[in-house]
């Protein structure tokens, strides 16, 4: 199974998100009743509510090949809709599998999903980009969600997470005429007011500093670097780590620390390794008042901190240099 699949959140919890504006959702309207799922249907999206394992995404699959595959979309669409704020990497993930496989065909409501872009866990932002970014390859799926879809979607290219501003970039291309922008927030947000006569306020998007943490093995010793920068054994990442928490915390922000590990580990979904990094840093973290951790492949993408969506702060005497690491 791909990389792009797989991603292992050691925790998923809310904090301070400013999706950009005020989200203005469409009048509401009784969603249809939902029919009834095959059993078999029933025994393999039981899986959205279980933890990673091998048998997962082999099971998400699957449900793209049954015959029921369009009462299986509508039922995970309503868990979105039943639970907006909750967490909902599997679902949108299981759900990804469906849409991709029946495009053509499928009948999607993409208002619970374009919901979720506003919500934290990191996670929920990045399925539900996955899943719109291919409904956007049919651009009637948003007909009239399209600027909802856009204003939504450019505040997530604040992140430093290439798995959120990959999708959304892909969103973004196919329902705008700017299909070589990039990850320039501001430029986006320039475009917006200019075609649609109304502002963007990015402050507050940025809600996480990721401390970004590549161990490295020479020679029988371990070195680390973090964001980049080596930072020697791990009493110097320790010290790294709690200079860029301190850093987070005077912009209203949390440090989440990322491991960077070999690629088989999350490819061969290998927990008994995945839980053995865990237990390496967890202290190392902990120390740091870091208590969150994500455990990330070396492919992954990452980008440096847009200060600009910080969140606002009151304003001291005198120009404040930036106390970000590098």
């Amino acid at each position: 199974m791909t990389l792009q699949l797989i991603l292992i959140a050691l925790a998923l919890q809310g904090g301070a998100f400013n999706s950009g504006a005020a989200d203005r959702h469409p009048t509401p309207q009784a969603a249809p009743a939902l029919r009834e799922l095959t059993a078999e249907s029933r025994r393999l999206i039981q899986y959205v509510d279980q933890p990673g394992s091998a048998e997962q995404l082999p099971a998400f699959m699957a449900l793209a090949d049954r015959p029921d595959w369009q009462t299986i979309a509508d039922h995970l669409v309503e868990r979105i809709r039943d639970d907006p704020n909750g967490s909902h990497n599997n679902t949108c993930l299981a759900l990804g599998f469906v849409v991709k496989r029946h495009l053509d065909d499928i009948e999607l409501d993409i208002d619970p999903l374009l919901g979720l872009l506003s919500t934290l866990p990191w996670t929920n932002q990045q399925k539900a980009a996955g899943v719109l970014a291919v409904a956007a390859q049919r651009v009637e799926l948003f007909a009239g969600n399209e600027e909802r879809a856009i204003r939504l979607a450019i505040p997530l290219t604040t992140s430093q997470r290439g798995r959120v501003v990959s999708p959304v970039l892909r969103i973004l291309h196919a329902l705008t005429d700017e299909k070589e922008l990039g990850r320039d927030p501001a430029a986006w947000v320039g475009w917006y007011e200019k075609r649609y006569q109304d502002k963007i306020d990015l402050r507050g998007s940025v809600y996480e500093l990721l401390a970004i943490v590549h161990p490295r093995d020479k020679d029988g010793k371990r070195t680390y670097q973090l964001n980049a920068q080596t930072v020697g054994d791990v009493a110097g990442l320790g010290d790294a780590l709690e200079s860029l928490s301190q850093a987070a915390a005077t912009h209203a922000l949390r440090a989440v620390p990322v491991v960077v590990v070999n690629p088989e580990v999350l490819e061969d979904l290998d927990m008994a390794r995945i839980y053995e990094v865990m237990s390496e840093y967890s202290m190392i973290f902990a120390r740091a008042g870091m208590g969150l951790m994500t455990v990330a492949p070396a492919t992954d993408v990452f980008y440096p901190p847009y200060e600009a969506g910080f969140p606002a702060m009151p304003e001291a005497e005198g120009r404040q240099e930036s106390t970000i690491p590098p």
